[in-house]
C-alpha cells in the first residue's frame, strides 16, 4: 500500500441566508414596563437603563404635546418604565449620563394607562444637545 494516498478535492459553493436574532430589553414595550421604586431620598439608588436592541414604539397611536419632530429619518429606540405616584402627589423622574455610555441626551414622555389606552401627561425633550438629559416633575398628582 502506498503511504501517500491521493484525495480528490471538491469545492462546493452554497448559498444561504444568515439571520442574527436580536433580543430587545425586557422593558421594550409599555406592556412590559420595568417598575421604578419611589425613593424619599432623591437618587438614593439609581436604575440603569439599556437601549441595546430596543425598538421604536412609533406603531403606537399617540400624539405628543412636545414639539419634537423626528425628521432625520432615524427610528429612535425607547424603553418603558412605570411608577406609582406617592401619597404626597410629587414625583420627579430624571435621566443622567452613565460612564462609558455613548448616549448624550434623552427624551422623556409620561403617560397614564387605562384600558390599554395611553394618555400623555407630560414630556421633556431636554434641549436635544450633547450632554442634555431630560427630567419630568409632577406635583400634586395623587
Amino acid at each position: 500500500m502506498n503511504p501517500i494516498q491521493r484525495f480528490n478535492s471538491y469545492l462546493f459553493i452554497l448559498s444561504f441566508s444568515l439571520c442574527v436574532a436580536q433580543t430587545p430589553p425586557t422593558n421594550n414595550t409599555y406592556q412590559t414596563a420595568a417598575t421604578l421604586t419611589f425613593q424619599s431620598d432623591p437618587c438614593e439608588s439609581q436604575t440603569q437603563g439599556d437601549l441595546t436592541d430596543a425598538t421604536n414604539s412609533n406603531s403606537l397611536i399617540y400624539s405628543s404635546s412636545c414639539t419634537y419632530v423626528a425628521d432625520d429619518g432615524v427610528a429612535y429606540a425607547d424603553v418603558w418604565y412605570k411608577a406609582t405616584v406617592p401619597s404626597s402627589g410629587n414625583l420627579n423622574i430624571q435621566t443622567a449620563a452613565v460612564s462609558g455610555s455613548p448616549l448624550t441626551n434623552t427624551m422623556l414622555f409620561a403617560y397614564t394607562l387605562a384600558d390599554d389606552v395611553l394618555t400623555e401627561i407630560g414630556c421633556n425633550l431636554s434641549d436635544l444637545t450633547i450632554n442634555s438629559f431630560a427630567t419630568i416633575r409632577f406635583n400634586e398628582l395623587a
